[in-house]
């Protein structure tokens, strides 16, 4: 039941791994220049899953209110924090920045919550394992210029997706192409906060606006 996140969890640490390793032939230049073209393109990603909204009201309320939780809960605090501790068990290395970024990169979108959904209840891992082959691929670039921290996400992508597979008996009849449209048109805008961040480091505490994603799952099953 869990195969396929546990093969997307494989990709993304086996890409991390890689990708950090490459770092060290990279000069900073060359680094800088390839973060600011992945900045570019999870820019477009996040962009394109943002234009997918209908009702504009609806992420309006749940990006304003799912700061606010954010906020006061400090979510991207405590995920920096983790960081931290992990550079310290690394020898320093930097961890937090790669860490929260493809934390959020990896957990946002449809085929997050479908993926596991469909392994949870058919048994069927194909949108995980094409998944795995995405996020093989955006971890080895992301980790060539942000380091060991993106392999490291693979622990958060193991736990919120095998948390939907362990769930999906009871979710699945929920799931509507409503509510998936309003969670990839309020992720996209968590995406294109990362894309800023790229270019602006520490602008946007993008972590704290996760649980907006929670708020649209709660709108459309209570609505």
């Amino acid at each position: 039941m869990m195969t396929g996140t546990l093969v997307n969890t494989a990709a993304i640490i086996a890409g991390g791994l890689i990708g950090t390793i490459g770092k060290k032939a990279l000069n900073d230049s060359t680094a800088h220049t390839i973060l600011q073209g992945i900045g570019l393109v999870v820019f477009l990603i996040g962009t394109q899953m943002a234009l997918e909204a209908r009702d504009v009201l609806i992420v309006l309320i749940a990006i304003v209110l799912g700061g606010l939780i954010g906020e006061l809960g400090r979510i991207h605090h405590h995920l920096e924090v983790m960081g931290e501790r992990l550079e310290k068990r690394f020898s320093g290395q930097p961890i937090a920045a790669g860490f929260v970024t493809a934390t959020i990169l990896f957990c946002i979108g449809s085929m997050s919550i479908l993926g596991p959904i469909q392994s949870g209840v058919e048994g069927v891992h194909t949108i995980l394992f094409l998944k795995s082959v995405i996020d093989f691929v955006v971890s080895l670039v992301l980790a060539s210029t942000m380091g060991i921290g993106v392999a490291l996400s693979a622990v958060s992508v193991l736990i919120f997706q095998g948390t939907f597979t362990l769930l999906a008996g009871l979710l699945d009849p929920f799931i509507t192409p409503e509510m998936l449209r309003d969670i990839n048109a309020t992720g996209g805008l968590l995406i294109v906060a990362i894309a800023i961040n790229m270019f602006v480091p520490g602008r946007i505490r993008t972590a704290n606006f996760l649980p907006a994603v929670l708020l649209v799952i709660v709108y459309h099953l209570i609505r």
